[in-house]
């Protein structure tokens, strides 16, 4: 799926740096006032670079990224089976999604979504997508809210330890059409 300024493909192994650029960008300046600085400051990109390149190796993800008219990453989105206990079968889920900051508010976020629903559609194994939002993502939260995601109530705010601090974050939801899904007699 293509958008005005960006082509979305299946990363490769030799995407792993850029990748990992933009998850420590992206966290330093989304998260600047929400997760401690000294966490966001021992951010790695060498050791995100290996995480990326292991994840891609692996290739149990769809692990997609928006590239520029020039080849370069202007973000990137993971998506797979919901990792959640709680997730009735059919559930996907979107575990990542980062737009370099200097890309923000262009469009590469949306034709990413758009890419992975798509392709959530043709596989026919879906009926709704997950994915969890810092507490306090503003940015984040209004950019679900647009593509079409809603509180998940069920879920409430559970916390988690980052940096030494106690951080809340929130589940999203998306329910496929119901013409994808009677599509892949679900």
């Amino acid at each position: 799926m293509n958008g005005p300024e960006f082509r979305v493909e299946r990363a490769a192994a030799h995407d792993a740096r850029a990748i990992a650029e933009i998850h420590v960008e992206s966290w330093r300046a989304a998260y600047r006032g929400l997760v401690p600085q000294g966490y966001l400051d021992a951010l790695s990109v060498q050791e995100k670079t290996e995480f990326w390149s292991a994840v891609i190796a692996q290739g149990e993800v769809s692990l997609l990224v928006a590239r520029t008219p020039l080849g370069g990453i202007a973000g990137w989105l993971c998506a797979g089976p919901s990792r959640d206990a709680d997730a009735p079968p059919g559930t996907a889920e979107v575990q990542a999604l980062y737009v370099r900051p200097s890309h923000w508010s262009l469009g590469a976020g949306q034709v990413l979504w758009h890419a992975c629903l798509a392709q959530l559609v043709v596989q026919g194994a879906w009926q709704r997508v997950t994915l969890w939002v810092l507490a306090g993502n503003e940015r984040g939260l209004a950019f679900y809210r647009r593509v079409g995601f809603v509180a998940d109530e069920a879920a409430g705010s559970p916390s988690f330890e980052l940096g030494g601090a106690t951080l809340h974050e929130q589940r999203l939801v998306f329910t496929l059409p119901l013409a994808a899904q009677s599509t892949t007699g679900a």
